[in-house]
């Protein structure tokens, strides 16, 4: 190919393609001897132009030359197959001098010098001179070169893009770019695992990218920020001032990596997933103890988790507001985990992001509705990396509100105007407190804090007490109080009576409950059935035998059929009632309704006879 040539396609481009790999199977299905795969790639072409309506010389060229083969092929069958209309030929004649002119203009125009002729041109680039008289004739001669021949035409030109188009990009596919860098799960991962690596020498006091001895990993940060190493370029050239500074690398990739996600957010999910695995976001003990020289607590455990991911989770939350899906998986992850260690970790990430959240509430409260700048549509197009309002918070409101609230003042500062990215649903909640472990009381108050709706505080405090009660070890319980603990067992032998074999609704004694102490001030053996012994002054005081049972009423006592059915009493109830008297009772009730009537139809029986005189 000559140097002209050679010099277009060393130029990097934008073209219409997604990726490389869209690329390379064009060119095969457009090589290949599927006249059905020459098709697809013909229309995947056709979608490359819809794009962009000027397409790279090789392609426009093969666009052409591959559509005229298709047609070819489709009228050569149907000649094969019947009588095919007399123009067909002709048609095709036409289209084949068209393909093949705007092969050998295209062509003319990419390499041909100032003061070259077409000759000259194609002597340069291999063309040979039979093809260039075949334009000739197409052009300005009365008779058109012969079917046979320009497919001749057709299929050289085709052959001489796949050498010098085709194959040439192919051996240096970093020559081609994409509008649109093709984020694939695997890509997610590459640049997730790029930013955590880079981000750890720099918490280490790495200052550049040249400080970093993993040639790898600096080739790859070259690759990930589009980073071209020309032959015999030194790699510190290649970064511009400050450009190799490790705190804007780790700055870029994460805003790459963002940039893709707001385009596909399929991939957060993923995202997620991969945040979940990592073993800086859950990292192990060994992982702990070789880089820190402290003494391992809750506080320098967290101390490290934030100063590793703040600077990745902050505008996470901002752009996406994923604080309560990533708080969500955590309380899941924590009932699966069997890990103390692991554990410990996920409950600290769930207190620490339910306060960031807490904390946004509460600015956001105080923050004035001017200072919540919403970005019209052309500043949104011109700035892709802001998707989420501006909000502008003075420095010393957040340092006031910090010391106002000493326990938010640790939280993350990720503001967004959106109350559901600041809440998470009492359904979590409910999840937490339902399976809770020896760490659950780590995070539950800034949990309920954020809960949406908002549980009342009477509330919270009842489910904190439940959970301590809950979760306090046995021993603990023992040591702090002297008292006696009584059971369901003691509350018999104090009434004087032995202790059943079976409740009368029919369970079997359980184990002593250690959580419940026996109120011995009280008279318990003299109280009511239904009462409880400070509630005697308060309700009307029955005075029954405690250990009297209760069964249904079976004794026919005359007059008083009618309370068998709709009365269930005691036996001891049975004997304090005069049921004579009820029955007298009854009885006059039901004469006097009887009497009632008596008068009721007699009256209507003298108000029509007076109806009938008149």
């Amino acid at each position: 190919m000559g140097d002209n040539v050679h010099n277009v396609f060393e130029k990097r481009i934008q073209v219409p393609w997604m990726f490389l790999a869209e690329w390379q199977k064009v060119r095969d299905d457009v090589y290949s001897n599927d006249i059905d795969l020459q098709r697809r790639s013909y229309e995947k072409m056709l979608l490359w132009k819809a794009r962009q309506s000027r397409l790279p010389a090789g392609v426009e060229c093969t666009l052409e030359l591959i559509h005229v083969r298709i047609i070819d092929q489709e009228v050569t069958q149907q000649m094969a197959n019947g009588p095919s209309p007399m123009y067909a030929e002709h048609d095709m004649q036409l289209m084949c001098s068209a393909a093949v002119m705007r092969f050998l203009n295209h062509v003319s125009n990419v390499a041909k010098a100032v003061g070259d002729t077409m000759y000259s041109m194609a002597s340069k680039l291999n063309i040979p001179n039979w093809l260039v008289l075949l334009r000739h004739d197409s052009a300005h001669s009365t008779a058109l070169p012969s079917l046979e021949v320009l497919r001749m035409a057709v299929n050289f030109a085709l052959e001489w893009l796949n050498e010098n188009y085709w194959k040439d990009i192919a051996i240096a596919p970093e020559l081609v770019v994409s509008n649109t860098e093709h984020f694939s799960d695997k890509r997610v991962e590459e640049y997730l695992d790029v930013w955590q690596a880079v981000k750890m020498y720099e918490i280490n006091n790495y200052k550049n990218i040249d400080d970093i001895s993993d040639e790898k990993l600096r080739l790859l940060v070259m690759q990930l920020l589009h980073k071209k190493i020309e032959p015999h370029t030194k790699e510190s050239d290649i970064w511009k001032e400050n450009t190799g500074m490790l705190k804007n690398i780790i700055k870029r990739v994460r805003d790459k990596l963002f940039q893709a996600i707001k385009a596909d957010h399929s991939k957060l999910e993923k995202l997620l997933a991969l945040i979940l695995e990592s073993e800086s976001f859950i990292p192990p003990v060994k992982f702990l103890i070789d880089g820190n020289q402290e003494e391992l607590t809750n506080e320098t455990i967290l101390h490290w988790l934030c100063q590793f991911w703040q600077d990745f989770l902050i505008p996470l939350q901002e752009d996406f507001g994923l604080f309560p899906t990533l708080v969500h998986k955590l309380i899941i992850l924590l009932k699966e985990e069997k890990c103390k260690h692991r554990q410990l970790i996920m409950a600290l990430w769930i207190n620490q992001l339910c306060v960031s959240m807490a904390k946004s509430q509460a600015i956001m409260a105080k923050v004035s509705p001017h200072n919540i700048i919403e970005l019209d549509k052309d500043t949104r197009m011109k700035r892709a990396d802001t998707l989420k309002p501006k909000i502008d918070v003075p420095v010393k409101v957040i340092q006031k509100f910090n010391k106002q609230n000493v326990h938010l003042k640790d939280g993350f500062l990720a503001l967004i105007n959106d109350p559901k990215g600041n809440s998470c649903p009492v359904a979590d909640v409910k999840f937490a407190v339902l399976n809770p472990n020896e760490f659950t009381t780590l995070f539950l108050s800034s949990l309920l804090n954020v809960a949406n709706p908002v549980i009342p505080d009477t509330s919270k405090c009842l489910l904190k007490e439940l959970l301590s009660i809950w979760m306090e070890p046995t021993d603990s319980r023992t040591v702090k109080s002297n008292k006696v603990i009584h059971t369901v067992e003691d509350l018999y032998k104090i009434s004087g009576k032995g202790v059943p074999k079976k409740f009368f609704f029919g369970e079997n004694i359980g184990e002593k409950s250690e959580s419940l102490e026996y109120a011995s001030e009280y008279d318990w053996a003299t109280c009511p059935l239904g009462i409880l012994p400070w509630q005697k002054d308060s309700c009307v005081e029955l005075v029954m035998p405690s250990h009297i049972s209760w069964t249904l009423f079976v004794e026919n006592v005359k007059g008083s059929e009618v309370l068998k059915k709709t009365f269930v009493l005691s036996p001891y109830v049975q004997e304090k009632v005069n049921w004579p008297a009820v029955a007298k009772n009854i009885s006059l009730v039901n004469a006097k309704r009887k009497l009632k009537k008596i008068k009721a139809k007699k009256l209507k029986k003298a108000a029509r006879l007076h109806l009938q005189k008149t």
